[in-house]
């Protein structure tokens, strides 16, 4: 995503048809029943009415530190929070998206491949997200802080330093240190773009800052220019779920609607500011990172729309095209989470089995023997692929958390951000 996990845990206890009790961790943003999805003993119908009472009580709910790891992947480097309300990172550190000095020039790379360092400077965080080449961390406070590239404001501050040079030779502006994002406050989520950022406020507003240079903050009054200073996309409300994509960005409300805006990526003749998908509802989660996105509805099921390329439908006749109408994978039932990558795919099943398809030139599909270009349909990944809790995707590389809360990583190998194909296990520090 450019994800930004979940938010906030705040315990509710709900019934289900069968009059069983089941526990959720109710989360403010993207995993609002997700994580637990729906814990695989109740039905389609009942969870759907867990998703309405959580999604009823949400503004009753604080933000709190979260209950367990979690996870965000951006273009080549990830964040993961801990329980303590701590952040640490993994990955590409050439603008300081890591959080601290590699010890390399301009930021340099991760030091140590497979090793966490924890980012300095912050504590106290609900929520994370990753952009291309910048980071983002909800505070419990409902204030919002920044670190690493500053060459879109896809920080929404001023920074000083220094990380490198553009095409015309003009400064490229970065920091290493977090920094509070200004006039935001009451944020309960947040998400990260390749080159923009978002936070959705607990009215349901939705945010933006950042590149609009393809409309992709869904205001049309901003320009298309870069914008540091928040604008409130256009006719939103409601929204408990955004993600920022490449050039566009991505909207779930609360009736389970998908609304879309900016011009690349979401099919051609794409809206510049936010438009809802027609005849498309029920769903609970949503990501669309660098090309095309996933939706998950309620009944499990697996949908996708945006540029096909390499294969990153997972449906026949679908090898390389685009469109805006939402496609269903029918290959696929019964599934909890779902993770877009740079047009390759993870999708997680009610028993924690790992689905994947599309690209896999840098082996990040985690298949040993796999082809670059791997298929249209789905196939199931062979161990460590069990028990997976959360799953997510970078560029060129995949991060899972198992429900031992190990970490682990796959794929392109640029500043520590993955090893070939093989998972292998991360370690803190």
């Amino acid at each position: 995503m450019f994800l930004l996990l979940c938010c906030q845990t705040e315990r509710k206890t709900a019934l289900d048809e069968q009059g069983r009790r089941v526990v959720f961790a109710y989360r403010a943003l993207n995993n609002l029943v997700l994580t637990f999805r729906m814990t695989m003993q109740t039905s389609s119908d009942s969870n759907l009415n867990v998703l309405n009472f959580l999604i009823d009580n949400a503004d009753e709910a604080e933000l709190s530190l979260s209950e367990s790891i979690q996870i965000a992947s951006g273009g080549w480097h990830t964040l993961v929070l801990r329980e303590d309300g701590t952040v640490w990172a993994f990955g590409e550190n050439r603008y300081y998206q890591l959080g601290y000095d590699s010890g390399e020039d301009i930021g340099g790379l991760s030091a140590e491949s497979g090793v966490l360092h924890q980012v300095t400077g912050i504590d106290n965080v609900a929520a994370i997200a990753a952009g291309g080449l910048h980071s983002l961390a909800l505070k419990t406070d409902g204030t919002v802080w920044s670190w690493g590239s500053n060459e879109y404001y896809e920080l929404g501050r001023e920074v000083t330093d220094v990380c490198g040079h553009d095409d015309f030779g003009e400064d490229l502006l970065c920091s290493m240190i977090p920094g509070r994002v200004e006039g935001l406050s009451d944020v309960v989520a947040i998400a990260a773009g390749r080159k923009h950022s978002f936070a959705i406020t607990r009215d349901g507003n939705v945010w933006g800052w950042g590149s609009n240079r393809l409309g992709e903050l869904g205001n049309s009054e901003a320009g298309r220019v870069n914008v540091m200073t928040s604008v409130q996309a256009e006719g939103l409300s409601d929204v408990i779920q955004v993600q920022g994509g490449e050039g566009s960005a991505a909207a779930l409300k609360r009736d389970g609607t998908v609304w879309i805006w900016g011009t690349s990526h979401n099919g051609e003749g794409a809206p510049s500011v936010p438009t809802e998908i027609p005849d498309f509802t029920d769903v609970i989660l949503i990501d669309a990172k660098f090309g095309h996105t996933l939706a998950l509805k309620n009944d499990g099921t697996v949908w996708v729309w945006g540029s096909s390329f390499s294969y990153s439908f997972g449906i026949d006749g679908y090898e390389d095209g685009d469109t805006r109408i939402p496609q269903q994978i029918e290959t696929l039932s019964d599934i909890t989470k779902v993770a877009v990558g740079y047009y390759f795919n993870f999708v997680v099943n009610n028993e924690g089995d790992v689905w994947c398809w599309g690209n896999n030139s840098y082996d990040m599909l985690g298949i040993e023997g796999a082809e670059e270009m791997y298929g249209t349909l789905p196939d199931i990944a062979p161990e460590p692929f069990t028990d997976i809790k959360l799953i997510d995707a970078g560029y060129y590389y995949g991060v899972m958390v198992k429900n031992d809360d190990t970490i682990w990583t796959w794929g392109e190998n640029f500043g520590g951000s993955g090893n070939n194909t093989i998972p292998y296990q991360l370690s803190f520090e």
